[in-house]
C-alpha cells in the first residue's frame, strides 16, 4: 500500500484518473484517441486493475501538464494542484463543472489567450492539431493559384491562408480557424476576423483532427452557409467538394464529388476555373 495515503499505486492512478476526466470533460476514448493509446488497457488503468509503464504514465501526466509524481497523491484533496490545474483547464476553455451553461460563446473564444491554438465549433471548444510540412506546402501554394487566379480576372474576392478567424453564424457560438477562406464580400471583414459565411473554405486533413473536419467542421459550415467547402486529403491524395444548395428552405451540401490531386477540380464561385493540385509544386522529398 502507498504509505502516504494508505492506497496502492494501482487505486491511486485509477482515482486520479477519474478525476482529471471529470476536470477537463474528456472521455477515456477521447484520450485514447490523443495519445493513441489502447482503450482496453486505459480502461484497466482507469478501473485500478493495472498501473500503467512509466512511459505511458509520463505520457498522460504531460497531457494533462502534471508530473508522474503527481499520481501517487489524491490529487483532487491538493489544493494548489487541483487550483494549478483548474486555471490550465480555463485557458483551454474547459468550463469546469458547469451544467447551467455547457455551451461556450464567443465571449469565452475572445478571452482565450492569444495565439493558442483552439477553435470554438458550435459551442464546443477543439484543440488544433500543429501542421506538418506538406499540409503547409499544400496551403500555401494553393492559396497562392487561388489568389493569383482572381487577380488576372479582376475579381474582388480576398484569399486568407490561416491562422485567420471565421465568425460563423451557427445557432451555437463557432469561431473557426480554417487552412484557407476565401471572402468575397468585405463587408463581412472586420480588424480581428470575418464575420459572417465565407465564400469558400479550404481544409487541409491532419491525422489527428481529421474527423472534425469531416463532422463537426462540416455540419457548421453547412449551417453557417459557406458556398463550397473543400477537404484535402493529404495522406490519400483526394480531395472532397461541398457545394451548397437549398432544399425546404434549409442550406443543405448534399453529396459530395471527390476528385484526386491528378483531375482538375472546378472552382463553384468562379466559371471556367478549376485547378489541379498534382500540377502545383507540392511534392517534397522529406525524411520522417
Amino acid at each position: 500500500m502507498y504509505p502516504a495515503m494508505n492506497r496502492s499505486p494501482k487505486e491511486l492512478i485509477s482515482l486520479n484518473l477519474h478525476f482529471l476526466l471529470e476536470l477537463y470533460n474528456r472521455s477515456r476514448r477521447d484520450v485514447c484517441e490523443d495519445l493513441r493509446l489502447s482503450y482496453t488497457t486505459f480502461c484497466d488503468w482507469y478501473n485500478g486493475k493495472t498501473y500503467p509503464r512509466i512511459e505511458n504514465l509520463e505520457a498522460i501526466a504531460y497531457y494533462f501538464r502534471i508530473e508522474a509524481r503527481d499520481f501517487f497523491i489524491e490529487i483532487e484533496k491538493n489544493a494548489l494542484l487541483v487550483g494549478r490545474l483548474s486555471a490550465y483547464a480555463e485557458s483551454l476553455g474547459v468550463r469546469l463543472r458547469d451544467s447551467d451553461n455547457p455551451h461556450f460563446t464567443v465571449e469565452d473564444y475572445n478571452e482565450t489567450p492569444e495565439g493558442y491554438p483552439v477553435e470554438l465549433i458550435c459551442g464546443k471548444f477543439f484543440i488544433m492539431e500543429p501542421p506538418n510540412i506538406k499540409h503547409q506546402t499544400i496551403v500555401m501554394e494553393l492559396s497562392a493559384e487561388i489568389r493569383n487566379t482572381i487577380r488576372q480576372r479582376g475579381g474582388k474576392c480576398r484569399v486568407f491562408p490561416g491562422p485567420f478567424d471565421v465568425e460563423l453564424p451557427t445557432k451555437e457560438a463557432s469561431v473557426v480557424v480554417p487552412d484557407i477562406t476565401i471572402i468575397c464580400d468585405s463587408s463581412k471583414l472586420t480588424f480581428k476576423r470575418c464575420v459572417g459565411a465565407p465564400d469558400w473554405i479550404v481544409e487541409v486533413l491532419s491525422e489527428r483532427t481529421a474527423k472534425k473536419d469531416q463532422k463537426e467542421k462540416l455540419a457548421a459550415y453547412e449551417e453557417a452557409g459557406v458556398r463550397e467547402y473543400w477537404i484535402i486529403d493529404q495522406f490519400h491524395d483526394s480531395i472532397t467538394v461541398y457545394s451548397l444548395s437549398e432544399a425546404g428552405g434549409v442550406n443543405t451540401y448534399g453529396i459530395p464529388a471527390i476528385y484526386a490531386f491528378t483531375d482538375p477540380v472546378p472552382v463553384g464561385i468562379y466559371e471556367d476555373f478549376s485547378i489541379c493540385l498534382a500540377e502545383l509544386d507540392i511534392d517534397l522529398e522529406i525524411s520522417e
